[in-house]
């Protein structure tokens, strides 16, 4: 797969952000492990825009390596827009997926 110099630059912004708070807050590293996350999303202005176009794939990948070795990893996402902030922002919480025992 060939991905672009914009898609190459994010990667590496986020790399960057989440060896920060690696050393800050001891964000541990997944492994293989499954995990659940959970994103909140905060645009840059009031602009109408559709969550699934922010909340996939660029930003899943992106975590390749740095918080799990695959995004098959991830069995449960949960996504949702909060109010906006300049620039934009984007709030993610990693935890490891408890799998329920369910009834139907």
């Amino acid at each position: 797969m060939v991905i672009s110099k914009r898609g190459r630059d994010f990667k590496s912004e986020v790399e960057s952000l989440i060896q920060t708070e690696r050393g800050e807050h001891g964000v541990p590293l997944f492994g293989k492990t499954l995990v659940s996350l959970d994103m909140v999303l905060h645009p840059p202005d009031k602009r109408r825009r559709d969550i699934d176009n922010f909340s996939g794939k660029s930003i899943l990948d992106s975590l390749i390596g740095l918080v799990y070795e695959d995004d098959s990893q991830v069995k449960k996402l949960t996504v949702e827009f909060g109010e906006v902030k300049k620039g934009g922002e984007l709030l993610l919480d990693c935890t490891l997926y408890e799998t329920q025992n369910r009834c139907i």
